[in-house]
Formats: structure tokens, sequence, C-alpha cells
């Protein structure tokens, strides 16, 4: 039988402690565990440690469970001086078995969780970065640990209609407690998986235990960029030129590109005689100015300049524009 210690004093029993032996299958006696309303402690280790926790009720008199002998119900219950005390300040002690049976002790129960029974936990390469846009297919490398047998991998891109990834091929330890599996996102010619996608995913145990959902963004764009390059422009030598172009990028990635002209001499069939290259720009279909400063040394004549283009994903134009630069 398993009953409810009375403090000593009612009155001022807003708060009791206890200390007690744990109890295990090498100690004596038989009873039912109960819990206080509320207990705050620590276990140590069993039978020869002490474990010592507070106990606080809204109003109650009763906190601390105690088992003693009691007919019908655990006459096997035995106890000892010097396993169970309690005080009312946590300063002055009192052994249960003076105070309340010569074979009384404070039953205490605490809860805890199981090594082994803690879901699985499920990460990421660090080689994936989800605000990086790709123009290829997208692979995923998982790590995923256990304290039990892992069973599989749940994913989709929709909450609501999860799929299966069986992790039996995928361990990498005898235990099945460690799997490394992959997952590739194609991007298809067609443009048909283009967009920012959310994949969420969650691993689960052989004991059915899930992990709390996770969730990664895989941005895929495989559409050109298109640029022009629409007139054509003049400069004296040690002046200034303007070359005008434009960049326009669809979406998904679309608002910014890497742009890059290069100038050629002989109306375009002679040797590359300079790079520009401007850095992340607007890629909105609007006309643009790139300032080139004409060197003296260059002769008078033709030359011709191109305009390259790259997205976000690393696509790049899908032609390279020119004009003329007329050299005076």
């Amino acid at each position: 039988m398993t009953a409810a210690l009375a403090a000593p004093h009612p009155s001022t029993a807003a708060k009791l402690f206890g200390f007690g032996r744990n109890r295990c299958s090498a100690c004596s006696g038989i009873g039912v565990r109960l819990a206080a309303e509320s207990v705050f402690g620590l276990e140590r280790n069993r039978c020869s440690a002490w474990s010592g926790i507070r106990t606080s009720g809204s109003g109650e008199t009763y906190l601390i469970p105690i088992e003693m002998p009691d007919a019908g119900y655990s006459m096997d219950a035995e106890a000892s001086p010097g396993q169970s005390f309690f005080s009312l300040d946590g300063s002055t002690w009192y052994d249960a078995t003076d105070e309340i049976h010569s074979e009384a002790n404070i039953c205490l129960k605490a809860f805890g969780r199981i090594a082994g029974l803690e879901p699985p936990s499920t990460a990421i390469s660090s080689g994936h970065d989800p605000r990086r846009w790709h123009n290829r297919d997208v692979v995923l490398k998982f790590t995923i640990t256990g304290q039990s047998r892992l069973d599989a991998l749940l994913y989709t891109f929709n909450p609501s209609k999860w799929q299966e990834l069986d992790l039996a091929g995928h361990m990498v330890n005898d235990e099945g407690t460690r799997a490394t599996p992959t997952a590739t996102v194609q991007a298809k010619k067609d443009h048909s998986v283009d967009g920012d996608w959310t994949l969420y995913y969650k691993a689960r145990d052989k004991a059915g235990r899930i992990e709390a959902q996770q969730s990664t963004s895989i941005k895929i764009d495989t559409r050109r960029p298109t640029v022009k390059a629409p007139k054509a422009t003049n400069a004296r030598r040690g002046a200034t030129a303007t070359l005008r172009y434009a960049v326009a990028d669809t979406k998904p990635c679309a608002g910014k590109a890497t742009v890059t002209i290069k100038v050629r001499a002989g109306n375009g069939t002679g040797k590359l005689v300079k790079t520009l290259k401007l850095g992340t720009r607007p890629a909105k279909g609007a006309l643009q100015n790139a300032k080139l400063k004409v060197p003296k040394k260059w002769k008078r004549g033709t030359y011709r300049f191109y305009v390259y283009a790259t997205d976000a994903a690393g696509n790049v134009q899908a032609r390279v524009a020119a004009n003329r630069l007329v050299v005076r």
C-alpha cells in the first residue's frame, strides 16, 4: 500500500522536502508508487545513492507518498533507519522510521526518457545551400541517426501526401542506427520543374518513432537570359565610349545577372582587345550603359563589342549580342 505523508505541521506545509533511497530488485518491499503533484529533483544511482527532491502543491496537505506494511496490500514492505528522511524547510530532517512507522519508506517516482526512445534525427550535407539557384539536378545527401534501427525517410513537396524511402539499403552500420541516403531532384530541359520548391522530410525508426518535420528550399531555373546590343557607338581615341546593352531574365530567378562585355578589333574578326566585367546587373530588359575609355594606342577603325550574361542559376545567354564600336 502506498499512502500520502501528512506534514507534521499542516499550517506550514507549503513546501516539503524528502530524501529516499532508490528502490530496485535488490530491495525488499512491495508497493504501489505514486507521484506528488509537482516534483523537482535529480535521480542519481540505484539503491546505494541518495535521491533528493522538493515537492510543492497548491494548498495540498499530502505531498510525498510513503510505502509501509498494510494488511492485504503490502505486508512485505520493510525499511531500516537511515533510509528515508523528510523536512519542512530543507534544514531540519526527520527519519521516516522514527516519525511515521518503523517500516516506512518515502516512495517517490521520477519520469524521464529511456535511452533508445528518442526519435531519429536527420541532417542534410552542408554542401546544399537552400539560398542558391541551380540549373542542373540537385542531389541532397542525408545523414540519419537513431537510437534504434531505422526504417524510412519520409519526404514530400506537399505535406498532405508523403512518400517513403526505405532505408534498408542505405545503412552504414550493423545496428541499423545510421543511414546516408541521397535524393535527386531533376532539372528538366522542358522547364517543368523550374521554381522555388520546399522539400519536407522526417525519418522514422522501426519502433514507429518519427522525428519532427524539417524542410529545405530547392531552387531550380533552367531558362537562359537574353541580351541585346541595340545601338552602335563611336568615340575618339583617348575619349570615353558608351556601350549600350540590355539583359532580360525570366522567372523564377529573374531580376539580376552577371554581365561581361568583350571588344574585338577588325570588326570582330581580330584579337580580343578589352574585357569589361560589369558584375551583377539588373536583368529586366531595360537599356543600360557601360563606359569604355578608348586607349590612345588603338588603331582607328571598326571594332565590335559583344554582350554576355549569366543568371543566378548559372544559365548563360541564349545568344550573344553584338554591335559596332567605331574608333576615330
